[in-house]
Parts: C-alpha cells; structure tokens; sequence
C-alpha cells in the first residue's frame, strides 16, 4: 500500500501468494463498483472477493459488527453485492485516495486480525465495504477439524501457535482499547468466553498441545497489557 500511494496508483488488489484469484475476478470488482450510486461511489473505500477454501469448498463472505461482536456473514446468493465491515486480506480491494486518508495498517499487527481492525478504521471514519459474491478468489483458510465432545461435534482449529499468539493478542487488544461503539461491555465478554472455549477445544484435541496453551495466554496477556510492540 505505501508502494502504491508513493506512486500514484488508484486501486490495490491485495493477493496472498498462495491464493488464486478465479478470471475476472477484479474485472467483477470494478463493475460492481462503477454500479453504485455517486453518493456510495464517495463513501466506499474497499471491496471484497468472495473467499472460497481450497480444500474444502467453504465459502467466507466476511463480517460485519454487531452488538456482541463480530458476525460472519452468510447471505443469500443473490444479490451478489452486500454490505461488508471486515474481511481478510486477500481478495480485498481498495481505493487508495480512502487510504490515505485512513493511514496505513499498522505494521505491529504482524500476521493476524490486522485486516479486521483495518476495515474498522475505514469505518469508523465514514467510509462503506461490501464483498460482491461474483468475484471469487481461492484461498488457503485455517485448517480445522470436525471431532466429537458429549454427543455433539465441535470445531477444532489446527492453527499454529505463532498465528495463535497474535490472534488473541490482536483481538483482545482491538476490543479492549479501540472498539468505541454504544456496545463496549458485551465484545469483551463474549471474546473472553470465546477464549475459554478455545483454550478447552486446544486441550483436548491437538496433540502436543502445550506450544498452542502457552502462545494463546500470552497473546492474551500481551495484548491486555498493550505490548503489541512484542513478537512471538
């Protein structure tokens, strides 16, 4: 991004190097874009390819804010442009004289829930995102397994304890100290909730589990304690 203001690009495609972006995936991106109203055209600053796992097929189409926290998406497939506050990285699309006036990412983020809090800068500030289900990108997501607890099967995220780490410690510092909306108690809570919940799943699921426990309580109280400067 600081590449492509220093030279005057308009738009940003952003692409992780092992994601494929399907034909006409950006060409989809620009026409839904030139559809919107002049008035949307001025307040929509990023747009977002639909996300499509490359193992199991899983469709992401993204967050938006609630009252509890952050809600995924999952609408219906048509229309095929909908309102849209955060996704990730890849597949995203941005209009980069918006950028400039949001700032940069902040490089301290390092690898996860930087893109979240940056969709929550942009909005925060006035500008709009929406995902549009006609431009879709392949993309490698967290790994996760299906396994059985008390008669009912669970999620269980494979992600490795560094990606660990810097989610807990991003997302809890993100709703602590810079989510400022009417609802502010009830995130908090429910991601510590989440927390407890996952540190149970890590236990008993993961094999060798210790490396994992021990990165996501130390992301936890790195970023309750605001010490983003840290590495994992």
């Amino acid at each position: 991004m600081e590449y492509a203001l220093a030279h005057g690009y308009d738009w940003i495609y952003i692409l992780d190097a092992d994601s494929i972006a399907e034909p006409k995936a950006i060409e989809n991106l620009v026409e839904c874009y030139l559809s919107l109203s002049p008035e949307l055209q001025t307040s929509t600053w990023w747009l977002s390819s639909l996300l499509k796992d490359a193992n199991t097929g899983f469709l992401h189409h993204g967050c938006v804010f609630a009252p509890h926290g952050v809600k995924i998406l999952n609408p219906p497939p048509q229309p095929s442009r909908y309102r849209c506050d955060l996704n990730i990285w890849s597949g995203s699309f941005y209009r980069l004289d918006a950028v400039s006036k949001v700032g940069l990412p902040d490089l301290d983020y390092v690898l996860d829930w930087g893109d979240m809090i940056y969709g929550y800068e942009g909005m925060v500030r006035g500008y709009t995102g929406f995902a549009n289900q006609s431009s879709i990108v392949i993309h490698n997501m967290h790994a996760f397994e299906r396994r059985g607890l008390g008669g009912r099967m669970v999620n269980v995220y494979c992600s490795q304890p560094m990606r660990s780490y810097y989610f807990w410690r991003n997302s809890i510092y993100f709703w602590i100290y810079k989510y400022r909306r009417a609802h502010l108690v009830m995130p908090i809570m429910t991601h510590f909730l989440r927390f407890c919940w996952w540190l149970i799943r890590v236990a008993l699921f993961v094999r060798a589990p210790v490396p994992t426990l021990w990165a996501c309580l130390r992301g936890i109280w790195d970023g309750i304690n605001r010490r983003l400067e840290n590495r994992y």
